[in-house]
């Protein structure tokens, strides 16, 4: 049977929406915001990590987008939402401090400062391995 993760991105309206039910069930809301540009293996372990430490937490992932990015947004969101540990994704370029009031989450991982290091990382090793 194959899924479509793409029901997984949602918008800012629907997002609080889930927030609200959730809390209503007893959940707490766990937001981690990241580039994924690109989507590497430490994102895939770092939310695996994060799952298995609440599993009754609802994780919702605000993909952001750094200076020069190397793929869309929405690409990346879809990446991100194909992560099984993911619950929703929403795409955050505008970095807006009002979804965080409107999420109002129990806690936010910035992941933003790793996640530049992650790239930085990669694109370099990227360049060495093509100056070879």
């Amino acid at each position: 049977m194959t899924v479509d993760t793409r029901c997984k991105i949602i918008g800012a309206a629907r997002a609080a929406s889930l927030v609200e039910d959730a809390r209503g069930a007893g959940r707490d809301i766990l937001l981690l915001t990241g580039y994924f540009d690109p989507l590497l293996a430490a994102h895939a372990e770092r939310v695996s990590e994060l799952r298995a430490s609440g599993q009754d937490r609802l994780l919702m992932v605000l993909v952001r987008t750094p200076e020069e990015p190397l793929m869309p947004a929405e690409a990346r969101a879809e990446l991100v939402a194909a992560l099984s540990g993911v619950d929703y994704v929403v795409v955050d370029e505008e970095r807006s401090v009002e979804l965080l009031h409107l999420l109002k989450p129990e806690e936010v991982i910035d992941d933003e400062a790793a996640d530049g290091k992650r790239r930085r990382e990669f694109m370099s090793r990227v360049r060495s391995r093509n100056a070879a």
